[in-house]
């Protein structure tokens, strides 16, 4: 057990974050007391000695909070190479990150699709957007408690491989002249088109791949499914959950003992009732086909996040999101690599439901970042090592449709492996 005395205000918030850091990480309990000082006070029963910490976010003035006053001075102090968003004090650099605190604040930092852009993110600017910093802070926090109390046993993580894979476009097979140009002209590959307008095999079809991929490297994948469609999802012509192929997909998932989950459509968003009629509609599907799950996770199209979906997939009955990337870049959105119990900033409170941080989507090393499939390669492999490095979840998204050009079922295959 290990007593942490703090400073009087923000009660939830800084509970929150002990229990993030020393709870969720280190795996620690936890006895948080308010008293009447100045910086943050860390002692174990039956142990000399105490380990402190300077209280710095948590000392805004309520009139400051999640307001620019209150973001972290750049540029950012730096100890032994480690960035320090709020100097040495680790619970507020960490909850900082982990509530994206800065979208927040900076709402009107947004792109075409109403999302916050990496390049408008402390992270981008500052070069830490590759580091998970909370599970660095986490790590430093570890060192400074070893030193003090050398007999603290501290939690072993295990480290994950987590792919999922957006259905945007379950089937393909209709014939298209404009996509067989691009087959030839972008994906160097006049073969694919070749079949593309034979209609010899539906390309969009690889469900079986990726099931098989996952199979062969012991992991298992997750399918998010759009419940209804609208004129803004703006992706291929739509679907139905009633269209037979589609539940025949729904079984064959099941079956195979892969996981279903919410693709949250693009209005969604905005429109938390939408969500909750959405995800009664893909549960009600699978409850018709036989399909049981213990746990339903979500995903919005996009990748169109913010603070409020968090609220919205929790009275929705959703358990986990992974939304949380940016679609730009790679990399570690919320500074964290590891699932998590996420906070609500409005409401002031920890919400049941866990955010499972998405670090890479292969549209973004191929389309934003113009990768060739050896670049994007090995940007998934640093990425995977440093997962593993600190026990953490390597997520990744690659969608269904974007496996047809030469060398996407290559690097796909070789990314699980790594």
């Amino acid at each position: 057990m290990i007593r942490l005395a703090h400073p009087p205000g923000y009660g939830p918030e800084r509970r929150y974050a002990a229990e993030v850091l020393l709870g969720e990480l280190l795996g620690f309990e936890l006895e948080l007391v308010e008293e009447e000082r100045s910086d943050v006070e860390l002692t174990v029963a039956g142990e000399d000695g105490a380990v402190r910490m300077p209280d710095i976010l948590f000392a805004t003035p309520p009139e400051r909070w999640l307001t620019e006053h209150s973001l972290p001075s750049e540029p950012l102090e730096r100890e032994d190479g480690l960035p320090l968003l709020f100097g040495r004090d680790l619970l507020g650099g960490a909850f900082f990150l982990l509530t994206r605190y800065e979208e927040a604040v900076l709402r009107s930092q947004r792109d075409e699709h109403g999302r916050f852009p990496a390049t408008a993110s402390i992270a981008q600017r500052e070069g830490f957007l590759d580091r998970p910093l909370v599970n660095e802070y986490g790590e430093q926090l570890w060192t400074m408690l070893e030193e003090r109390w050398p007999r603290l046993v501290r939690l072993k993580r295990e480290f994950r491989v987590l792919p999922s894979h957006d259905v945007d476009i379950p089937f393909c097979t209709r014939r298209s002249l404009r996509n067989a140009v691009g087959d030839v002209v972008r994906r160097r590959d006049p073969g694919l088109a070749v079949r593309r307008l034979a209609g010899r095999s539906d390309i969009c079809d690889t469900f079986d791949f990726l099931m098989d991929a996952s199979e062969q490297h012991g992991v298992r994948s997750a399918f998010f499914f759009i419940a209804a469609h609208g004129p803004e999802d703006r992706i291929g012509d739509g679907y139905s959950l009633g269209d037979p192929r589609v539940l025949a997909l729904l079984r064959r998932i099941h079956a195979r003992g892969h996981e279903i989950g919410l693709h949250g459509s693009y209005a969604s968003r905005d429109d938390p009732q939408r969500l909750d009629r959405e995800l009664s509609a893909l549960r009600r599907s699978c409850t018709g086909e036989g399909i049981e799950q213990d746990a339903w996770g979500g995903r919005q199209h996009f990748l169109r996040w913010a603070p409020p979906v968090w609220s919205a997939y929790e009275r929705a009955g959703l358990d986990y999101d992974t939304s949380l990337s940016f679609a730009d870049r790679p990399g570690f959105r919320a500074g964290i690599c590891c699932e998590y119990p996420v906070f609500d900033l409005a409401q002031r409170r920890t919400l049941r439901l866990r955010e499972r941080p998405l670090v890479a989507m292969e549209m973004t090393l191929q389309q934003y970042l113009g990768l060739d499939d050896d670049a994007a390669l090995e940007r998934l492999a640093e990425l995977k090592r440093t997962c593993r490095r600190f026990g953490g979840d390597f997520t990744l998204l690659w969608h269904n449709d974007r496996l047809s050009w030469r060398g996407a079922r290559r690097v796909y295959r070789e990314a699980l492996a790594a």
